[in-house]
């Protein structure tokens, strides 16, 4: 059987019903537009959002007002990000820049005063290397005492003990492209204990109205997983203070089976 292509190559069925897939959006997200509009309204200069997407953050923050950068490494999906800015009031419109850029190394020639990676974005580094990559360009972006806020999951205790196991995740969507239903279901996944590396292979069909499938693809959604004084760590060796540390988006604390978001400022 061939490789499985990654959840963000081009053409994948992944991207283009991604924004059908997360609506609703998933409960870990609740609260998250507005925790990056206060973050940003203290910090009061613009906002870079690293792995935009399609610009479901990005555009809202510049509806209420933020003036935004995103980026992002699928071009795809920075389409999409474009056609939706191209809808919105021109003043909103105005304040959104979209770059396609690799969040390992970019580059844009200006500071920000707040930095955003929601939706645990920061997973898709498979490396500590890239990891630590990412968070030095960060830090050359940020202007004095700027801020970083990033979202990760809180991995289970148990996650090396399910690899192999099916996943047994569903997700069912449109495509944008053709408005044809997609659905989708997890199989086998395996875990590089050493590496903190997850492979979880999920199989996407499109049909017809008919029931008929049309386009099948086996993708491959992988992620490094961090556990709290391991990003403590990556945040202070890269020359930040961390701020707080919250379970959720609602300043919850620290919890098992919540999720990790950090704040740290720039030294």
């Amino acid at each position: 059987m061939s490789r499985p292509r990654s959840y963000y190559d081009s053409g994948s069925l992944h991207i283009e019903s991604y924004d059908s897939i997360y609506e609703p959006l998933p409960e870990a997200l609740a609260g998250d537009i507005a925790f990056y509009a206060d973050l940003a309204r203290r910090g009061g200069g613009r906002v870079l959002e690293i792995g935009c997407g399609t610009g479901r953050v990005t555009l809202a923050l510049a509806a209420a007002g933020f003036d935004m950068v995103g980026i992002d490494l699928s071009e795809e999906m920075l389409a999409q990000a474009r056609a939706k800015r191209a809808a919105l009031p021109a003043a909103a419109a105005s304040r959104i820049d979209l770059v396609r850029a690799d969040m390992r190394d970019f580059a844009l020639g200006q500071n920000f005063a707040t930095i955003i990676l929601p939706f645990r974005t920061f997973h898709l580094l498979l490396s500590e290397a890239d990891q630590r990559r990412c968070l030095a360009a960060i830090a050359r972006h940020l202007g004095p005492g700027g801020h970083v806020a990033i979202h990760l999951f809180e991995a289970s205790d148990d996650i090396v003990a399910h690899a192999g196991e099916p996943v047994l995740g569903r997700e069912r969507g449109v495509n944008r492209l053709t408005g044809r239903r997609i659905e989708a279901y997890s199989g086998d996944c395996t875990v590089d204990a050493a590496r903190q590396i997850r492979r979880e292979i999920w199989h996407y069909r499109e049909f017809d109205q008919s029931g008929t499938a049309l386009r099948e693809q086996r993708l491959e959604l992988a992620v490094r997983w961090i556990r709290r004084p391991e990003m403590r760590a990556l945040l202070e060796q890269a020359g930040f203070a961390v701020e707080a540390e919250y379970g959720d988006f609602h300043f919850r604390p620290p919890r098992a089976g919540g999720e990790q978001i950090w704040v740290a400022a720039k030294i």
